[in-house]
């Protein structure tokens, strides 16, 4: 199975001519077709998790500050009122994003019918949320990402092996929140846009399998270099050889960011991917 395009059926073509609108203007839209909604749980990760997470309380008055969640890195670290913010490592993960990593599972398992999550993606998402699968440590984790960093592949290739490494990755925020509804925003600097890419796609759906990144790795020289723990994960996986997108989940609407590189005035401008769980 190869990684998926832009142009792929899951990310239509005609849906990435869309305009984008500023974010606070797509989460009114969102606030009004899910006003039955009982309970808002709001998490941001990466590195505009704060101007993001802010717009967005905004938009949802009423949220208690702890269904309010922010990952960011030290550097674009700052307070956010009613609402919690963590600062973790970029781009080599640390404890500190392990730990924010957990509370964030935690609070998507705490999800149940009559919740809607408005997930907030930018880029460094994926370093600041470590959440190694069951068998690996952080050691592994950091092992594997700084081989990633410094080896030849494109990011969509990076961010393909940090998913089959991760609970988050890849449609964990979906997976994890269950039977929630969950709207996901994403904003992203790079020239290429996926909104799978971005963070690596917590709360959207993965780039391919893990069979997909074991056949990577080895076409690429890298399989051998892994840790041992990661290469027996990968040669033991149980996890099916093809992933959907996530369970019960089906993908709503898209529109990407403009390009070339936003500017700061048009920095809430994002992209917006609403999955619908059912």
């Amino acid at each position: 199975m190869p990684l998926k395009k832009l142009s792929s059926p899951l990310y239509p073509a005609e849906s990435v001519n869309q305009v984008p609108l500023p974010l606070a203007d797509q989460l009114k839209q969102r606030k009004s077709e899910s006003s039955a909604a009982q309970r808002t749980i709001v998490i941001a990760a990466g590195h505009d998790a704060c101007v993001m997470i802010e717009t967005a309380l905004s938009v949802f008055e009423g949220v208690f500050a702890e269904d309010a969640i922010a990952v960011t890195s030290h550097r674009h670290f700052r307070e956010v009122d009613g609402c919690q913010v963590f600062a973790a490592s970029h781009p080599i993960p640390n404890t500190e994003g392990l730990n924010a990593a957990k509370r964030v599972s935690n609070k998507l398992v705490d999800c149940g019918i009559g919740t809607r999550v408005i997930a907030l993606v930018s880029d460094g998402a994926s370093a600041l949320l470590p959440s190694p699968v069951a068998g690996l440590t952080l050691g592994d984790k950091i092992e594997v990402n700084d081989l990633l960093l410094n080896s030849k592949l494109e990011i969509h290739e990076i961010n393909l092996v940090r998913q089959s490494l991760s609970t988050l990755k890849g449609g964990g925020f979906l997976r994890l929140a269950y039977p929630a509804v969950v709207h996901s925003f994403s904003i992203t600097r790079q020239r290429i846009y996926d909104p799978a890419v971005i963070g690596s796609g917590p709360s959207v759906g993965t780039l391919g399998t893990v069979a997909c990144a074991r056949r990577l790795l080895i076409e690429k020289g890298l399989f051998i270099r892994l840790p041992r723990a990661v290469r027996e994960y990968f040669e033991n996986s149980s996890v099916p050889l093809e992933l959907p997108l996530a369970p019960r989940a089906r993908l709503v609407s898209l529109a990407p960011p403009t390009w070339p590189r936003p500017t700061k005035k048009e920095q809430r401008t994002v992209a917006e991917l609403t999955v619908v769980q059912f």
